[in-house]
């Protein structure tokens, strides 16, 4: 846990300071993509609920800690309100891209292939013609987001993004960020809708049944949407 909390420590120092992200963006016609295989796996295992600077990232590394055991506190009765619901993340998601992506006349189908911590798939599945790509989603993080220290929690999620063609050769490459803790020059950046908001765990778990869930959910499709707009 404090492991992540230096990480995205370090994530807002970088951005700060870092080169614009570079994109590349897809050209469908000379492509001639007509098929796309969605890679599975795509999201973290556990949900996350983090506060991007608290009070007791001031006290060093005692400080540090005990924002770490509250963050996992927060996140395991975060995951109970979603387990209550029984959402399911990971399908969510997938069946968004796989109706955004029908809606822009492709056909869909799925690619079983285990990735590691996030990142994209190392090594594509045979099988795609000429005409088919793979359509990798590596989910950094999904969950709610605080921007300091008494703001709200809101919806979040980071993603990277390849299209590959059935020789290996990237036809498009970006990256999006839902609620982004500091937006980067050339990333996609999307603004999270204010209905969700909640002050702290506490807030979500009064809240009507279902509402934490929406606004995940909400995220996750924006995010599906704007991958197939992208291959538009």
């Amino acid at each position: 846990m404090l492991r992540l909390v230096a990480g995205l420590a370090a994530l807002a120092t970088l951005s700060a300071c870092a080169s614009p992200y570079v994109s590349t963006p897809y050209d469908r016609g000379p492509a001639n993509i007509q098929s796309i295989a969605i890679m599975d796996d795509s999201l973290p295992d556990n949900v996350a609920m983090y506060q991007s600077a608290s009070v007791g990232s001031n006290f060093g590394l005692i400080g540090a800690l005990a924002d770490g055991v509250a963050q996992a506190g927060r996140e395991g009765r975060l995951k109970t309100i979603l387990d209550k619901q029984s959402f399911d993340s990971e399908t969510v998601f997938e069946q968004a891209l796989a109706t955004s992506l029908g809606a822009q006349n492709y056909t869909t189908s799925s690619a079983g292939q285990a990735r590691k911590n996030r990142a994209f798939v190392e090594k594509y599945p045979a099988g795609a013609d000429g005409k088919g790509a793979y359509l990798d989603v590596a989910v950094i993080n999904y969950g709610y987001l605080a921007a300091g220290f008494g703001t709200p929690y809101r919806p979040a999620v980071t993603a990277n993004v390849r299209l590959m063609s059935a020789d290996n050769k990237m036809l498009m490459d970006n990256r999006i960020e839902y609620n982004p803790l500091m937006a980067q020059q050339g990333v996609i950046a999307l603004t999270p809708n204010p209905e969700y908001s909640f002050m702290n765990i506490d807030e979500m778990e009064k809240a009507p049944p279902g509402k934490v869930t929406e606004g995940l959910k909400e995220a996750l499709t924006v995010v599906a949407d704007t991958i197939a707009n992208l291959l538009k």
